[in-house]
């Protein structure tokens, strides 16, 4: 074999491994697993569609559960959670539960109307203050239900 088919098959043969490597073999990501979420108003059916959950593992100091999750709440109220590629849940742990505010309407013209009221209560609005928490296990429920009350409009 000459130099240059011996080199032609080593850069070929690397080329092979890298690829390998990075189609994800030696993926070593932390598994997810599917979480359940509803959010409602209290006593009634009325949803936030557009708002947001935010899954914290309760201990991210835990460098195999600090992984945090994103979820988008649906028309119906269910919310299909994110961690690494969508729909695929949360990692095992105790998460604290953190709501966002949907979006500002299309139709909405802050220029005339200012902010929208708020839909959520200031006090989901942050980890600290929500008081919301799920645990996910492999094979649990991994259901949570939230019913919060309609905040109060700001008076103008």
């Amino acid at each position: 074999m000459d130099l240059f088919a011996h080199r032609s098959l080593t850069g070929i043969f690397s080329s092979a491994v890298i690829l390998f490597i990075a189609s994800g073999c030696g993926d070593h990501r932390v598994r997810t697993y599917p979480v359940e979420m509803s959010v409602k108003y209290k006593g009634t059916q009325e949803t936030i569609p557009g708002g947001g959950v935010e899954l914290q593992p309760k201990n991210p100091l835990d460098r195999e559960h600090r992984v945090s999750c994103v979820g988008r709440i649906l028309a119906n109220g269910t919310v299909v959670f994110t961690t690494f590629k969508p729909g695929d849940g949360a990692v095992e742990g105790v998460h604290r539960v953190m709501l966002y505010e949907p979006g500002i309407p299309h139709n909405w013209d802050i220029e005339t109307q200012g902010p929208p009221p708020p839909t959520i209560p200031a006090r989901y609005k942050t980890f600290a203050t929500s008081g919301l928490t799920i645990e996910v296990t492999p094979g649990g429920e991994n259901r949570l239900d939230i019913e919060i009350e309609k905040p109060q409009a700001p008076r103008r």
